[in-house]
């Protein structure tokens, strides 16, 4: 979760090369931004990383952390939205 924030605002420090073309391609343009550049409002870095942390705090998220398959997880989805 780390990498989310950091990665459209152009920061790839705690990307993986298995889903981030930026690693070893640093001219590589963002396809869903405009001009494909990276976000660059520090307004919008600090409310999205309050969010974050928001979310990485949450005990809902501790509790579905737990589990390491994703079926596990989505029964514990079915489980809290029932």
């Amino acid at each position: 979760m780390d990498a989310v924030v950091g990665h459209v605002f152009g920061d790839h420090s705690f990307c993986d090369d298995t889903w981030c073309r930026f690693i070893h391609n640093s001219s590589a343009k963002y396809s869903s931004w405009p001009y494909g550049r990276p976000l660059t409002n520090p307004s919008l870095k600090a409310a999205l990383l309050d969010v974050l942390v928001l979310i990485k705090n949450s005990p809902q998220i501790k509790h579905v952390g737990q589990y390491s398959s994703q079926r596990e997880s989505q029964q514990v989805h079915s489980q809290q939205s029932s």
